[in-house]
C-alpha cells in the first residue's frame, strides 16, 4: 500500500480475461503468468493492471514500491521468453530462475526487468527496495552456480539454499 492508500497485488493467473487496464502486457503468454495491479485507495477501481510474463509458466511472489511509487516484482519464471529490459542477467539458465522487474509508476512501462538464477531451479520469494533504490530480493535456490557477488556464503550448501541479492537501480 502506498502513502495515498493504493493497494499493489501480485500473483498469477491462468485467467485469459484477467481484467487489464494501461497494461504493459494485454494478453496472457503462457498457461499462467505473473500479474501487477495497482488499485485504488477505495478499492473500486484499478489504476493499472498488466500480465507479465513469457510462453511457460510465470508466478508473481511479492511486490513493493520505492518513494517514486516505481513498482518492483519478484517471482519465478520458467518462461524463456520472460520479457526483459536493461537485464543483468537477460537469458532463462536451467528450467526455472528468479526474475526481478521494475515497473514506472503509472505502470506503462518497464524500467528493468532480469532473470536471476542459475543451471537449475531458483525463485524469487520476497522483495523490498531501500533508500537508494535498490532492490533487495530473498529466495531459494537449487543452483549451485546461482550467481553470487561479495557473497558471505559463496558456496553451495546443499539441495537448497536461501539467497539474498541486492541489484542496483540501474
Amino acid at each position: 500500500v502506498d502513502s495515498a492508500g493504493n493497494a499493489y497485488i501480485t500473483g498469477a493467473t491462468s485467467s485469459i480475461d484477467f481484467p487489464t487496464k494501461n497494461a504493459l502486457q494485454l494478453a496472457p503468454g503462457g498457461n499462467s503468468d505473473a500479474f501487477v495491479t495497482k488499485m485504488n485507495a477505495a478499492g473500486s477501481a484499478l489504476v493499472f493492471s498488466t500480465y507479465l510474463g513469457g510462453s511457460f509458466d510465470d508466478f508473481g511472489q511479492s511486490v513493493a514500491l520505492d518513494s517514486a511509487r516505481r513498482v518492483y516484482v519478484t517471482g519465478k519464471t520458467l518462461s524463456a521468453n520472460f520479457p526483459t529490459k536493461n537485464a543483468l542477467q537477460p537469458t532463462l539458465n536451467g528450467s526455472a530462475n528468479a526474475f526481478v522487474t521494475k515497473i514506472s509508476a503509472a505502470g506503462t512501462a518497464l524500467v528493468y526487468s532480469t532473470y536471476l538464477g542459475g543451471s537449475q531451479v531458483d525463485g524469487g520469494n520476497t522483495i523490498a527496495v531501500d533508500s537508494a533504490f535498490n532492490a533487495i530480493v530473498t529466495g531459494v535456490t537449487t543452483s549451485p552456480d546461482f550467481p553470487t557477488k561479495n557473497a558471505i556464503n559463496p558456496s553451495f550448501g546443499g539441495s537448497t539454499d536461501a539467497f539474498v541479492s541486492k541489484i542496483n537501480p540501474a
